[in-house]
């Protein structure tokens, strides 16, 4: 008989190969295997299908797949196969997926247990008896069968094998006596039992020679209650001595979320606690890679894709600090049989290493010793100095050094506030030197570096790194930030804090090349400054401030970092803590993969609704008073209509809703209804109310209104306060929001929505008055005489009071972990995301924060919204154009992918007429299948993806499913005029083949359907070039999208250059998408937004010759998805939030910060305006007014940030000069001369 068996782990593989040789021996060819590792499978197309052929002649099946079935490609096609041809034992790891698959695998429940008896021992033993036994029972082949026999389960690991019993008192004796500091390091059982532990010695032995003191644990992980077995038991007996737990630090070199591992019952559910919260010390992921040695340092992915689960996605549950590879996998012949072994890297380990020691030695550093870099990120201009999405950094940091002041830290400056920071770094040398002389740079450096110094640095660095830089920048040391041949470091020198500016970029400096070039390498000035931090000024810890800064996204591997890549260069081995915005998660990631950070994460600012001011609530209350009239006074209602057409024509309110004169007057009512639905979405939005300051909780008002927005809809069984309040005052919540401009009695839905907001915010106001005191709720909601029920009112209530308060309240753990970092303590995990969105239960924050997982996107509820999306943009498409899109290109970002388990995902499979596959009843998605025409009504779209470089690095399994969409439409067997992307396939192969590429190639290239920047390379290139000036139109701007996007991802191309054929997608597209799904951030926060979305829209309109249709898709409300044009939604931010004095008065309370949140709102408009032609003269001409015309508020943001004056000045007189606004000759003379007044203020500050 022979056995058929698919391995995902080399050890299993290598003990199935010898267990095949011991019955060989024992019963000649009458048990024989064929076995073959899933790793070569996956990469290596040509192998299935031999391994396919191989199992057809066998008669039982071993699959085990280590974390998922979804790890091979087309796993339904290969079940449904196999499990034809024989009985099949399947083991994942995963409890839901594994009783999925029993009734299907021929497998009994009592056979399957007794397998698993055998098989989770694995070793060859065992896998011997595994066989005999299956042999005797399924083919009453006559043999011994003999019982399963349990290896040695945990003890510690030295060089050369364990450590017998009887020694383990000593060493924990010695750990405890040493003086040195304690590595805890955690060893699979396995990894120890087959000797496969190469890469582990080196770890041991080099961690010796630096001082320290290892204690290798070697454990079986999963839990067992009966034989209190598993990591859990195993740290509490062998980390512990005589009630002291000894490590330091601990490094774990297994995969999976060991916490999940080490609970009770199945290990698939999350647990609330990490697992290492009560050893309370750093715990860093040791990585392998399945690459070879020459695959490593070739290969961009850094980490092979069946690994990034195990040891990157996983084990960021727990709170790990995401390392390095230490090993790569190497083939050798052991007894005859060939294994894959784990080979040490020597590079890699040291780094680990020297990384576990500096987190381990925080416990024991002084305070009055202990040195803290401190670095605020800086995009181009001084007057983004701390720029960090929705968090006042100046006031966060002088919290942070008062507290650290507190606990002893060394400092020499009395700062007074976060203004008083934002002054120093003024006064000391920043990245913008366009006012200071030579002598004034040297003198303001906070250091120099001297020749002798940065030339050491330099020529450590490879050959290959320093050909890159030279290549880039010229000779050593560039011309950024230096001068007479020294360095300059930006920042100032607080006792032993340094409080300093993260270097720049210099892209202005390089304009030129991002016509060519997407892998800039950082200049000289910036790996020189991060080598000053931890070499010349001994930084114990670097905390950087605020999301995000840049040295994560430097140029290297995507996760799994060499020492060829540049954030491993610059930072070194120095502990990084991040503070980051709780709803920025995916690029929060990035820092933690990249730079080895360990997050802080912090609050949202507090919210309110926007409502109107000015001239806009004029028009509000004429709106109200036409309503009104329609049922009391319809004789008035054509001098009211005029009126409402005056005043909306006066705030260019028409031009929001491309209205005409015309059209009002051939139907008033009905633009006087679209008129009140706009104002309706107006009013509704949430402005800020202010920024964050890191570890405070917000008071009062701000209290009151983040506790109303943290329930504006459901938050899992518990209702929307709104849509609650609704159904007490007698309506349904549904026909309110779908008719707000319909009467209900008196009051039009819109006002009726309006009150219950206001009955809303009375409720919590009165509760607030109570210190939320659950007890006051029947009062509170007695006292507004709802006429209808109130059960549902009084839950959310409820919540608000014993759920929301106690999340809200500690806010103030962001800086008690942000200390407990910095003493080497452990930060707790927790999952990241938007609390808004229903997620209160991500709170409190002040954790290291995670992503959920990739193998369960898009989830079941995801796709469900993205049908609604794809829906809702098809419909907006129709009624703008007629008909259908044939191509469409949509702009997805893995931060938004991980918040909603994608959604923009699940919205482009179903734009191609197909929908995801999950495994039976399970969350897992296993692939895809098309949607029949007739159920689907309508053509299959075409639809490319510009994706981030996050996305490429988080979601290769996402790549994939796309394009088995993609090739499962364009072979499905339809006509051309319903399938869209056949339609393009066949005509871009013809096209190509004519050209004289190889119809093969030709084919493969036609079906690719991703793009995104070059492996290794993140970012769009647009932002760069909009802040150089260096451009003349949108052609130019598009001509760097193409660079910086026409890099092909699919099953076969990793990034490869398909500028020709992506530039071919662009032509054809007459729809483009970039979806949003919160309400805590814009298309204005970031210039992210323009340089992915508005140069796609460039890139399309140069490409095809026609503006295209442009939509943002809006989920913060799950149960009611939105869209609207770019252009709208630019509106929408400009009325709501820019332009409204709510906005303005709460950025007066923070200074420095609060004024460049303007200059950057004004810089992302004209960035939008650049590419996609989205804003109109009120815009620029209400910025001007409101910013620079007013005298108080110029003032204030003079005596706060007059270099936001001087930017926002500069900005509009480029806006006119570009033809971007037609501002009349009054108006740019004002400007000019407040440009004057300002610049000359700061040149000479500047002497």
């Amino acid at each position: 008989m022979r056995f058929f068996c698919l391995i995902a782990t080399e050890d299993r593989l290598w003990n199935m190969k010898k267990a095949f040789r011991m019955l060989q021996q024992q019963y000649g060819d009458v048990i024989q295997g064929s076995c073959y590792s899933l790793w070569d499978v996956c990469q290596k197309p040509d192998a299935y299908a031999a391994m396919m052929e191989e199992a057809r002649g066998c008669q039982y099946a071993i699959v085990y797949f280590h974390g998922g079935a979804q790890i091979l490609p087309d796993f339904r096609g290969f079940w449904k196969q196999i499990t034809a041809w024989m009985p099949a034992y399947f083991e994942s790891s995963l409890p839901d997926e594994i009783a999925e698959l029993m009734p299907s695998s021929g497998v009994t429940p009592e056979e399957y247990r007794t397998v698993q008896s055998y098989f989770q021992y694995a070793d060859a033993d065992n896998f011997a008896a595994m066989f005999l036994a299956i042999a005797s029972a399924r083919f009453d082949m006559p043999c011994p069968v003999p019982p399963p026999k349990p290896p040695l389960s945990r003890g510690f690991y030295r060089p050369g094998g364990p450590i017998p019993r009887e020694e383990e008192e000593a060493v924990l004796r010695g750990a405890a006596e040493s003086g040195r500091p304690v590595v805890g390091l955690i060893l699979h059982q396995s990894q120890v039992l087959n000797g496969n532990t190469k890469h582990i010695e080196a770890i041991i032995e080099r961690l010796e020679a630096l001082g320290a003191y290892p204690l290798p644990l070697f454990t079986r992980m999963a839990n067992d209650e009966d034989d209190k077995q598993g990591i859990k038991y195993a740290m509490g007996e062998y980390f512990i001595w005589r009630g002291r737990k000894l490590p330091d630090v601990i490094l774990v070199l297994a995969g999976f979320s060991l916490t999940q591992m080490g609970s009770p019952g199945d290990g698939n559910k999350v647990q609330d606690h990490s697992i290492f919260e009560e050893w309370d010390v750093p715990v860093l992921q040791v990585m392998n890679t399945r690459f070879s040695k020459e695959e490593y340092e070739v290969r961009p992915e850094g980490i092979d894709s069946m690994s990034l689960a195990t040891t990157v996605f996983q084990p960021e549950l727990d709170g790990q600090i995401i390392t390095v590879p230490c090993a790569t996998q190497e083939l050798v012949e052991e007894d005859g049989i060939t294994r894959k072994v784990w080979v040490p890297i020597p590079d890699r380990v040291d780094h680990l290493c020297k990384l576990a020691l500096h987190w381990a030695n925080l416990r024991y550093r002084k305070p009055e010793e202990q040195k803290i870099a401190i670095l605020f990120h800086n995009t181009p201009g001084n007057d983004k100095i701390g720029c960090a999405e929705g968090l006042d950094t100046f006031e966060s940091v002088y919290r942070m050094v008062k507290q650290l002041e507190a606990r002893g830290v060394l400092t020499t400056i009395p700062l007074q506030s976060g203004q008083d920071i934002a002054n120093h770094l003024l006064s000391a040398l920043t990245n913008d030197t366009r006012f200071l002389s030579p002598e004034i740079m040297m003198e303001r450096a906070a250091d120099r570096i001297h020749p002798d110094q940065w030339g050491q640095w330099f020529s450590s660095l490879s050959g290959r790194v320093q050909a890159q830089m030279a290549d880039c920048w010229g000779e050593a040391p560039g011309t950024v930030l230096t001068e007479q041949g020294q360095l300059m470091i930006p920042g100032f020198l607080d006792g032993n804090i340094f409080i300093g500016l993260q270097p720049s970029r210099a892209f202005g400096e390089r304009a030129a090349e991002l016509y060519h070039s997407t892998d800039a390498t950082p200049p000289y000035s910036y790996v020189g400054y991060y080598r000053w931090l931890e070499e010349v000024f001994g930084a114990d810890v670097v905390y950087h401030i605020g999301t995000h800064g840049s040295l994560e996204w430097l140029p290297g591997k995507e996760v799994g970092l060499s020492s060829q890549c540049y954030p491993d260069i610059c930072l070194g081995t120095v502990p990084n803590l991040y503070l980051y915005h709780i709803g920025i998660t995916g690029e929060g990631i990035q820092a933690k993969r990249r730079s080895a950070a360990v997050i802080l994460d912090h609050l949202i600012p507090s919210m309110e609704e926007a409502e109107s001011y000015e001239t806009l609530a004029v028009l509000d209350e004429a709106l109200k008073e036409y309503y009104h009239a329609k049922q009391t006074r319809p004789v008035q209602l054509p001098q009211l209509g005029s009126r409402i057409y005056e005043l909306a024509q006066e705030t260019e309110l028409l031009t929001d809703l491309c209205l005409t004169k015309e059209e009002f007057e051939r139907d008033p009512d009905g633009a006087i209804g679209r008129i009140h639905v706009w104002m309706g979405e107006l009013k509704q939005s949430a402005v800020r109310d202010g920024l964050h300051v890191f570890g405070e909780t917000p008071k009062g008002k701000l209290y009151d209104n983040l506790m109303r927005l943290l329930v504006r809809v459901k938050n899992g069984s518990v209702p929307a306060l709104n849509d609650s309040v609704l159904m007490a005052l007698g309506y349904n919540a549904s026909e309110i929001k779908d008719q707000p401009s319909t009467l209900f009695g008196p009051k039009t839905g819109q006002e009726v929505y309006e009150e219950a907001i206001s009955r809303a915010r009375e409720m919590v106001g009165q509760l607030a008055q109570e210190e939320y005191n659950p007890a006051a709720i029947a009062e509170v909601v007695k006292a507004q005489q709802f006429p209808g029920p109130v059960s549902d009112v009084k839950m959310v209530l409820r919540f608000l009071c014993e759920t929301v308060k106690d999340k809200l309240d500690h806010t103030a753990d962001e800086m008690k972990y942000c200390l407990a970092g910095n003493e080497g303590r452990f930060v707790p995990p927790s999952l990241g995301g938007n609390p808004t969105r229903g997620n209160v239960a991500l709170l409190p924050t002040g954790r290291n924060f995670y992503a959920s997982d990739p193998s369960q996107i898009p989830s079941r509820a995801a796709w469900e919204i993205g049908q609604q999306l794809a829906a809702q943009m098809l419909k907006h498409y129709q009624e703008e154009e007629g008909g259908y899109p044939e191509s469409t290109a949509m702009v997805i970002w893995a931060g938004g992918t991980l918040k909603t388990c994608g959604e923009d995902f699940a919205e482009a499979l179903m734009l191609m007429g197909v929908r995801p596959v999950y495994l039976g009843e399970t969350t897992r998605v296993i692939g895809v299948e098309p949607i029949p025409l007739e159920e689907l009504g309508r053509p299959r779209l075409d639809v490319t993806l510009r994706i981030s470089g996050l996305f490429r690095d988080m979601y290769p399994n996402l790549i994939r499913l796309m394009d088995e969409a993609v090739k499962c439409v364009a072979a499905l067997d339809e006509s051309e005029d319903v399938n869209f992307i056949k339609k393009h396939m066949n005509a871009d192969v013809r096209a190509m083949v004519e050209s004289g590429m190889p119809e093969d190639r030709a084919v493969d290239q036609s079906l690719v359907r991703v793009y995104g920047c070059a492996p290794g390379g993140y970012g769009a290139g647009v932002s760069h070039l909009i802040e150089s000036r260096q451009w003349t139109d949108y052609q130019d701007l598009a001509k760097v999208y193409e660079t910086w996007s026409g890099h092909g991802y699919s099953a076969k191309a990793h990034g490869d250059v398909m500028t020709e054929m992506f530039r071919q997608r662009m032509s054809t597209v007459s729809m483009t998408i970039k979806n949003e799904s919160t309400i805590e951030i814009d298309m204005l926060d970031s210039d992210d937004f323009y340089s992915y979305h508005g140069g796609l829209i460039a890139c399309v309109k140069a490409n095809s010759g026609k503006t295209p249709i442009s939509l943002t898709g809006h989920s913060e409300d799950p149960e009611r998805v939105k869209i609207r044009d770019t252009k709208r939604e630019t509106a929408r931010i400009l009325r709501s939030k820019i332009l409204n004095p709510k906005w303005l008065e709460g950025l007066k309370r923070h200074g420095f910060k609060g004024a460049q949140e303007i200059s950057a709102a004004l810089d992302a408009l004209f960035g939008w305006d650049a590419t996609a032609e989205v804003a109109q003269d009120w815009m620029y001409q209400g910025i001007a007014q409101r910013f620079l015309f007013d005298e108080e508020t110029r003032k204030w943001m003079e005596q706060v940030n007059s270099w936001s004056v001087h930017a926002v000045s500069e900005r509009l007189l480029e806006a006119n000069q570009r033809g971007m606004w037609n501002a009349s000759p009054e108006t740019l003379d004002k400007i000019r001369a407040i440009y004057m007044k300002v610049e000359g203020t700061i040149e000479e500050s500047s002497l």
